[in-house]
């Protein structure tokens, strides 16, 4: 295995270097710089933004088209008419997109390839009754609204003579005019392209596609040249980028515009419920839920998503098998199956027609270890039952294998490991989510052997749900056909979210006994680092713990002691010192875990088996960080190292982020999770908010977590007095679950003390959180009190005297940033970093991330080379520094210092520190020295991405 790695890894280098090897080669060369090009505003194609760029289609166009010409653009609003008077006149130098016409190529020069292709559509409201898809007798005498001077008109116009219907023109000179003469009823419909249908508009026909060039005046012989090789590189080079920017910009789009006949809607309208045959046990394409009752899955979503487009209701039949399924569709009991794969010969057999593929289903083979099987060999492969279509599909694609047949998942791999067959296939998904496995020791996923089968749904040719015309096949003509247009507007990110609503959350987790026999030597390797961690850590805080009760002995004694007094506070001194360097040191290769962990995740080509393994090893990773996190954390305050920073602030601000926290834990254990917000919203009080969201969060974590699924937890705020100066704020968190025993109550709040009945992997922890929520308390001089019963429930009661306060309360630009930008797509292209860090792999790591979303990076090993390197570049040539702290030769913090004294303009760039680091005062030393953030290892991928959005300012 390591070989192959090897392997790959130098392959991949190679390419990398012919790749940059290849020459590009050089348009002709203009001495014009600044090219003026005409911009008609056109959804999705070319839209002027208020600052003078454009966007959209076009303008992604226009940019790669200048990485071979070189040319900068100045972009030139009007109409049509008006941008073909300027190209005319000399006003602009280039116009697009430009539909073909003999009389146009007397005026103008056009480009030699295509630069996009176009299409006519007729569209009109999408609440308008009379009108329907392709329905022409309707179409006679209507209003139709045109952009003047549109080539697509003279389109229109033979169309309308084919079809045999007239109607009268109404003319605007934009897009945007003719969309809103549409919705304010001007017109009946209106004529356009370029894919801009808008949401409340409904396709009524759509009948030429034609493709369109730039076109330049006649008298300017220097542009077209350049243009004309610059689009032919581009084509040569990147063949497929006009294809992807098609896909971009109008893909979805193109799926979506699928509009119902006047007689499909009829059908709808008059349409009893459609039965649906489902498998209670095809995970997680269909299965019944007995908690809820329902049906639930990948088909169930889309069914709910269908109604939606269609209108159609769906009734859901149980099965015992989806065998009897196909059975039922066959006889006519039921209308339509989900989640099938169809051909011709099933087709005839079971009298059933089959839909557009929506996704794939993958079957993974299981066999013996170290097993070979390939599809020329003689095989006897292993099916469930239930895999009609499944079986179907298998035994086309291996003509030559033999085929059995089981009812059970078990019986199956019975078969493989007595040697009775070679392989069995299952569901890629149900095998990611069950432990099959754990009782076979000898067989495991042959890695090799794995099918995609593209899925459909399949109507019964003898389908009812029309009325008078059930069971007629006008019936299942147009049920085939509804369904079908409506699967056709379900957009890949709609399939994507069903799939991992369906797969991440009902998936049971493999068992560690599974894990530990696949991977012996990894979890070998983890535990032993963990092993080291904590002991070391541990250690170190029963050290800290002795030397505290020391000096409480040292305290209470004379001045002759003062000596060995000032002896301690040293020896604390070094304790700090050396926890500061420890919490670095953990950092440093958790940063480098967790960093390599993100990357995996986040690459397309992870599989996902290796997904599965990723995101547990991820959590294992933040699970480890916040154990050391907490002891860290206690062996500071044991110290008195920690100092509250105390801001204007109001309970409103405080309450929704401990509930942004909470609330997905108590859903993902179906735990309901009220919190009452507060009777005094505004008033602003002077508060440590990050400290009192980790007194808060620490209790409702654990209220969580002592919870069985169905509880109840409650978080509640209520002000018990106050005066002109101060006020008594009780904050309650109540839960309904395994409660504390009366014996243990006393010891609730001790280090490391954690009551074992009833504990389970489930409950683990370091026995720490509620000794740091006591310690947290008193340092707020506030107090906490807790009851709680076995089996009854839990309620902590925390007061707190809040000092009021007359300044406005107000987040930090940091805080201020909108939780909906976690999880955008962010690009920062043409932005360069320089990245100052001396270890390599870190290195490696922080330049994969920045360069996944676009960025250049430069790399300096320490801070004086940093330093060098910005002195030595142009002006703004660099947009960022990122600055590591700890560094041979120059630290982070004398390399910032050097960087803002230096005599230039771009001196202030921002500078943010990625440091391992993590006490408040390292980020105050870090600020104080010049620095702009200041961010822990291990580095949060989100946490980078929005800092960088924050100073870079570019996302998409």
């Amino acid at each position: 295995m390591k070989n192959v790695k090897k392997i790959t890894a130098i392959l991949f280098c190679i390419l990398v270097l012919v790749g940059t090897a290849i020459p590009v080669f050089a348009a002709p060369k203009t001495t014009k710089k600044t090219i003026r090009v005409g911009c008609v505003d056109i959804d999705s194609f070319l839209v002027l933004n208020k600052d003078g760029t454009a966007s959209g289609y076009g303008a992604e166009y226009l940019g790669e088209l200048s990485k071979y010409t070189g040319w900068n653009y100045e972009y030139v609003n009007g109409t049509w008419n008006e941008c073909m008077q300027w190209l005319k006149e000399g006003k602009i130098d280039l116009l697009f997109p430009a539909e073909y016409s003999p009389q146009r190529a007397q005026e103008y020069n056009y480009s030699t390839l295509e630069c996009f292709i176009d299409y006519v559509a007729f569209l009109t409201r999408a609440d308008e009754e009379k009108l329907y898809f392709e329905d022409y007798d309707y179409f006679d005498g209507l209003t139709v609204g045109m952009i003047k001077g549109n080539f697509l008109n003279t389109k229109f116009e033979e169309f309308a003579a084919q079809k045999g219907f007239r109607y009268q023109t109404k003319y605007y000179s934009t897009s945007r005019e003719l969309n809103q003469g549409l919705e304010d009823k001007e017109v009946d419909a209106i004529v356009t392209g370029n894919m801009s249908i808008a949401e409340k508009q409904k396709l009524l026909a759509k009948f030429d596609y034609m493709p369109t060039y730039f076109i330049t005046r006649k008298s300017d012989t220097t542009i077209l040249p350049v243009l004309n090789n610059a689009m032919y590189q581009m084509k040569l080079q990147t063949p497929k980028f006009a294809i992807n920017l098609m896909e971009k910009y109008y893909g979805a789009m193109e799926r979506q515009i699928q509009s119902f006949s006047k007689e499909e809607a009829q059908f709808i309208g008059q349409a009893a419920p459609v039965t649906v045959a489902c498998d209670a046990d095809n995970y997680p394409f269909s299965w019944y839920d007995s908690k809820s009752s329902s049906f639930k899955g990948i088909d169930v979503d889309l069914l709910k998503r269908i109604s939606e487009i269609s209108g159609l209701t769906f009734e859901i039949k149980k099965t015992n098998s989806f065998k009897e399924a196909w059975e039922l569709a066959k006889i006519g009991k039921v209308d339509l199956l989900t989640g099938v794969y169809g051909n011709d010969s099933i087709s005839k057999q079971y009298q059933m027609t089959f839909t557009t593929s929506y996704m794939n289903e993958y079957l993974v083979g299981v066999a013996k270890k170290n097993s070979m099987i390939t599809s020329g060999m003689n095989v006897t492969a292993v099916l469930p039952s239930n895999f009609v279509g499944s079986q179907e599909y298998m035994k086309t694609a291996h003509t030559n294998w033999k085929f059995l047949t089981v009812k059970s998942v078990e019986e199956g791999l019975d078969l493989v490991e007595s040697g009775s067959a070679d392989v069995m296939f299952l569901n890629s998904y149900l095998m990611q989510s069950d432990s099959f496995l754990d009782d076979y020791p000898e067989l495991a996923i042959a890695s090799t052997n794995m099918e995609s089968i593209p899925i459909s749904f399949g109507v019964a040719k003898a389908a009812g749900g029309a009325g008078q015309q059930a069971k007629s096949e006008t019936s299942a003509q147009m049920l085939y056909s509804v369904i079908n247009k409506s699967l056709l507007q379900i957009t890949e990110e709609n399939i994507d979210k069903y799939i991992a609503n369906n797969t991440n959350m009902e998936a049971a987790p493999l068992s560690l006994g599974g894990l530990l026999r696949r991977y012996p030597l990894f979890f070998v390797g983890l535990a032993t680092l963990l092993i080291f961690v904590i002991a070391v850590v541990v250690s170190l805080l029963y050290a800290a713990k002795i030397r505290s009760k020391k000096n409480e002995v040292l305290a209470q004694k004379n001045e002759e002691l003062c000596e060995a007094v000032t002896l301690a506070e040293k020896a604390n001194a070094a304790k700090s010192e050396f926890l500061s360097r420890m919490s670095h040191e953990i950092r440093t290769p958790m940063n480098a875990i967790m960093g390599i962990t993100q990357i995996l995740l986040i690459t397309p080509s992870t599989s996902l088996e290796s997904r599965e393994y990723l995101t547990k090893m991820d959590h294992a990773s933040e699970h480890l960080l916040t154990l050391i996190n907490d002891i860290l954390d206690m062996a500071r305050i044991e110290s008195h190292k920690v100092i509250l920073d105390q801001k204007p602030c109001t309970i409103a601000e405080f309450i929704p982020m401990v509930d942004t926290i909470i609330r997905p834990l108590a859903e993902a254990k179906e735990i309901t999770y009220n919190s009452n917000g507060t009777d005094i919203p505004s008033q602003v009080f002077l508060m440590d908010k990050l400290r009192l969201q980790q007194i808060f969060i620490n209790l409702l974590n654990n209220a969580v977590k002592f919870t069985n699924r169905g509880g109840l937890v409650e978080f509640g705020v209520r002000k018990l007095s106050e005066d002109a100066d101060k006020a008594t704020i009780l904050f309650m968190v109540r839960d309904n679950g395994i409660g504390i025993s009366e014996e243990f109550l006393p010891k609730v709040y001790d280090d490391f003390e954690r009551e074992e009945v009833g504990q389970t992997s489930e409950h683990s922890g370091t026995g720490l959180g509620l000794a740091i929520v006591k310690n947290l308390v008193s340092l707020m001089q506030g107090t906490i009190s807790v009851k709680s019963k076995i089996s009854v429930g839990t309620e902590f009661s925390v007061v707190l005297c809040l000092d009021k306060c007359e300044k406005p309360a107000g987040q930090t630009e940091s805080e201020a940033i909108a939780p909906e930008m976690l999880g955008m797509d962010y690009h920062f292209e043409h932005k360069r970093i320089l990245l100052a860090e001396d270890h390599p792999l870190n290195v490696e790591i922080a330049k994969k991330l920045l360069e996944n979303v676009g960025i250049q990076v430069e790399t300096a090993a320490n801070g004086q080379l940093a330093v060098e390197q910005f002195e030595k570049s142009p002006l703004y040539y660099y947009d960022m520094v990122l600055m590591d702290i700890r560094m041979p030769v120059m630290d982070g913090h004398q390399a910032t210092e050097q960087i803002r004294r230096l005599d230039r303009a771009d001196s202030q760039l921002p500078i943010i520190a990625m440091s391992a680091n993590a006490f408040a005062e390292d980020v105050n030393e870090s600020l104080a020295h010049g620095m702009n953030e200041h961010m822990t290892k291990p580095i949060a991928v989100a946490a980078l991405y929005e800092v960088l959005q924050k100073y870079l300012g570019f996302i998409k």
